[in-house]
């Protein structure tokens, strides 16, 4: 019922809703793993830290802009923390 309500509230769809989980989970397991508080990300991205917990909590994505700023800090690729790899056979 909680997701439908977001769905609605936000008009995401079933592939957006996962995306949104996805980037989420791989920023929360990254701040984690780094031992870094939400806030301490926030400071560093001049947001809010409620931003963050959003992003974490499959609510909202990250503005566009700050994908390098947030691939610079972890020290992870824009590809692994947007979740794309190239897939060989895709390739000719």
């Amino acid at each position: 019922m909680f997701y439908n309500i977001i769905r609605k509230r936000f008009r995401l769809n079933i592939w957006s809703e996962c995306y949104v989980k996805k980037i989420g989970e791989k920023i929360k397991e990254l701040r984690k793993s780094q031992d870094v508080t939400q806030e301490k990300l926030a400071d560093y991205l001049n947001i809010s830290y409620q931003a963050v917990s959003k992003w974490e909590n499959g609510l909202a994505l990250p503005d566009l802009s700050l994908i390098p700023a947030l691939s610079n800090f972890f020290g992870v690729t824009s590809d692994y923390l947007l979740d794309i790899s190239l897939d060989k056979k895709r390739v000719k």
